[in-house]
């Protein structure tokens, strides 16, 4: 198995009552009964793929006051613990910048950009990146980045924050 992303579509009010919780397990554990009843997007191992594709850098290395980093990896997390899984959020009015700043991406010019080489040599999870799988690689980053820009267009409409669970 391997680091798979999950975004969650929450109220303000469920995130606020979220942020409450001290222990990452419990965390998880609400998350994943969540994932069951409200709006989620998932992108699978592709989610450090995609913070490169939209900001150049690995998430590894989040982009503070980026609205394409937080778009992928969140503003805020839940937990400091390293050993803790990935829990960050976006609360309404940040899911709506980071929803101007996908629909602004100029798509053409990031594929263009796009390099196998590059992400491997920056050591992109997951370790795919190969020349000769250059175009189904980024077609699925396209298809990645167009469910994801959907996602948050929908989520701002409908005035909610956003849970990002990387695990």
């Amino acid at each position: 198995m391997g680091m798979t992303v999950c975004y969650t579509q929450v109220t303000p009010t469920l995130l606020n009552t979220l942020r409450e919780i001290d222990d990452p397990e419990k965390m998880l554990e609400e998350l994943e009964s969540l994932e069951e009843e409200v709006e989620c997007c998932y992108l699978d191992k592709m989610w450090d793929g995609l913070h490169c594709f939209l900001t150049g850098a690995s998430a590894s290395t989040p982009i503070e006051n980026n609205s394409l980093s937080e778009a992928v990896l969140g503003k805020e997390t839940f937990f400091e613990d390293e050993e803790a899984d990935y829990m960050a959020y976006l609360m309404p009015e940040d899911v709506k910048k980071a929803a101007k700043a996908l629909d602004a991406v100029e798509l053409e010019s990031s594929k263009a950009a796009f390099s196998p080489q590059e992400y491997h040599e920056k050591g992109i999870y997951p370790n795919i990146w190969l020349q000769e799988d250059c175009d189904s690689l980024l077609e699925e980053l396209v298809e990645n980045f167009e469910g994801l820009k959907k996602f948050y267009r929908t989520t701002a409409e409908n005035g909610k924050g956003i849970i990002i669970s990387i695990y």
